[in-house]
């Protein structure tokens, strides 16, 4: 029985050394391809101007979160150019976001152009005069109201049919890096220097 005992938790000693060395050597493994898609952006697109640690539930399964290019959003200032889930977006493909808490929608924005303002303005003064011009001109939606809970979902929209939105379902997430978030796709949907690009 004692001896039975003994082999029993050196086959679990084993299988235990066993599996602390596959689970090493698969964080190894996704560093080093991490590393090389980092480099290969870096030759591309240059340092980025920030990088915000932002880990997705939905990521593909990484045993290295922290270093796994899925679990950033990183923008590309002076090119316009930003990579959310591992993936390029031009500014100009970003047509708005919402941020959700707990299945609540607590802020977002859809990019407006100085057109489409226009025109609302536009259609606003027509049906009631110039309060009315100012109210269709601002008729676009923007909320700021914002707080942190639980489960935050960030959707961005882009104008790619292939890829039409990106959810960033976070996890591990802070209110800081998630207002830093918010801050970089107001800007973005916000800025006219998108819409010349």
């Amino acid at each position: 029985m004692i001896i039975a005992l003994i082999i029993l938790a050196v086959v679990f000693i084993f299988v235990g050394i066993r599996d602390a060395v596959s689970i090493r050597y698969s964080v190894n493994e996704d560093y080093e391809k991490n590393e090389k898609v980092l480099a290969q952006l870096k030759n591309t697109y240059g340092e980025p101007s920030i990088k915000v640690y932002a880990p997705c539930s939905s990521n593909p399964a990484n045993q290295s979160l922290l270093t796994d290019i899925n679990s950033y959003v990183m923008v590309y200032e002076p090119l316009k150019k930003i990579s959310l889930k591992g993936k390029i977006y031009d500014f100009s493909q970003i047509t708005g976001y919402s941020i959700s808490v707990n299945n609540q929608i607590v802020s977002s924005n859809t990019r407006t152009s100085t057109g489409s303002m226009l025109g609302r303005a536009a259609v606003g003064g027509a049906l009631l005069g110039g309060v009315g011009a100012i109210i269709g001109a601002n008729s676009a939606k923007t909320t700021t109201e914002y707080n942190t809970k639980d489960k935050t979902t960030i959707t961005i929209f882009t104008n790619a049919i292939s890829d039409p939105s990106v959810v960033l379902d976070l996890v591990l997430s802070n209110k800081e890096d998630i207002a830093k978030i918010e801050g970089i796709l107001r800007i973005i949907t916000t800025s006219e220097i998108t819409e010349e690009a």
